[in-house]
């Protein structure tokens, strides 16, 4: 008559069993490791590129509507080009037509068919920034709406403008093209300055925008403006 015996895991067998159990453990823990990682990255790659998308289509509207009008800044001197540099040469500022106000520009209400819009980036917070004079002409310097972040991790903003018989320059206008003359110069009939010289600015054929940014690399722009 026959026995039957059991025995149980020997040490080695137990440690090998582990072992091999640790290692299943570790690899499945670096799998859900790398592909939470990889969901962040899509995650902020997709967030960069939605602010990228608004920003340039933002951009590209206010290029559009670009207009040959000077502008009359508040308790200045003379007009500013309807296409001007803006922010210590970090930006630009741009004389438009047709577009919408925002709510809290600081004009109690008062809004005229033709804006002013400057675009400019923070060097301190690499943040693109934009702000809206409500009209042409504004009285008070507290018309400017408020500063409205559009990008963060934009370190830079480059120019340069098309124009006919000189092709493309460095920034918004020619080194040689005059600035316009002081205000009052500007509207004196005894002078004999037409209306529209007093109130019209050329505007380049076009103009390129290159938003250097941290993550994303150089995004360049190019538009016609007339």
């Amino acid at each position: 008559m026959s026995r039957s015996t059991s025995r149980g895991l020997t040490l080695i067998e137990l440690v090998v069993a582990m072992s091999i159990f640790a290692m299943v453990a570790v690899m499945g823990m670096q799998s859900l490791t790398g592909t939470l990682r990889l969901r962040d990255r899509l995650a902020d790659t997709a967030e960069q590129t939605a602010g990228l998308g608004a920003a340039t289509s933002l951009l590209r509207n206010d290029l559009s509507a670009a207009i040959s009008l000077l502008f009359y800044p508040a308790e200045a001197e003379r007009p500013r080009p309807s296409l001007d540099a803006s922010g210590e040469g970090q930006g630009f500022a741009l004389s438009l037509g047709g577009q919408p106000v925002m709510p809290d520009t600081g004009s109690d209400g008062l809004t005229a068919p033709r804006q002013r819009v400057e675009w400019y980036v923070e060097a301190e917070t690499s943040r693109l920034i934009r702000q809206v004079w409500p009209t042409l002409y504004p009285v008070e310097t507290r018309q400017v709406s408020q500063a409205a972040v559009i990008m963060e991790g934009v370190q830079g903003l480059e120019l340069r403008s098309y124009w006919v018989g000189v092709g493309w320059v460095a920034g918004v206008r020619p080194e040689n093209m005059p600035l316009p003359g002081p205000r009052d110069v500007a509207f004196d009939s005894d002078e004999g300055v037409a209306l529209s010289e007093a109130l019209s600015d050329p505007l380049p054929l076009a103009l390129e925008v290159a938003l250097v940014t941290r993550d994303l690399g150089r995004i360049t722009l190019m538009e016609t403006l007339r």
